[in-house]
């Protein structure tokens, strides 16, 4: 499992927002956090192999040349 599914997983077990002396701290919705990391695995599939350029420049020189 990748990095941010173990912390899906983790934060599925605890509340979403939590309220102590006048502050409250609010997570990001597990629904959100799932889109993100179907995303994330998209792109990683969907990547290149290969991330070098996409094109090679060679020098063309002719057969006959000059005498």
């Amino acid at each position: 499992m990748s990095e941010l599914s173990d912390q899906i997983t983790t934060d599925a077990q605890k509340p979403q927002s939590i309220s102590a002396d006048g502050v409250t701290v609010t997570r990001r919705s597990l629904s959100d956090q799932i889109e993100v990391d179907r995303y994330l695995q998209d792109v990683a599939a969907t990547a290149p192999a290969n991330k070098g350029p996409g094109f090679r420049i060679n020098q063309i020189v002719p057969s006959g040349g000059p005498q």
